[in-house]
């Protein structure tokens, strides 16, 4: 009886922390996809702290001229 008590209580304590987990990772994912903003991290003259618009283009060009 003992044997199963103590498999239960670790068994409970995985699931809590695989939830925990879970949950971590959800809430990473919105703060991600939220775009925030630390202006506190920002120095005073970035672009950021005036609400400047930044936009960032990456292109690939595999044709062959520029090989």
């Amino acid at each position: 009886m003992a044997a199963v008590r103590k498999n239960s209580r670790r068994i409970r304590i995985e699931q809590l922390i695989l939830l925990l987990l879970r949950v971590s990772i959800l809430i990473l994912l919105a703060v991600a996809l939220a775009d925030p903003i630390w202006s506190m991290f920002a120095p005073l003259t970035s672009p950021r702290s005036t609400l400047a618009s930044i936009h960032h283009v990456l292109v690939l060009d595999a044709s062959y001229s520029m090989a």
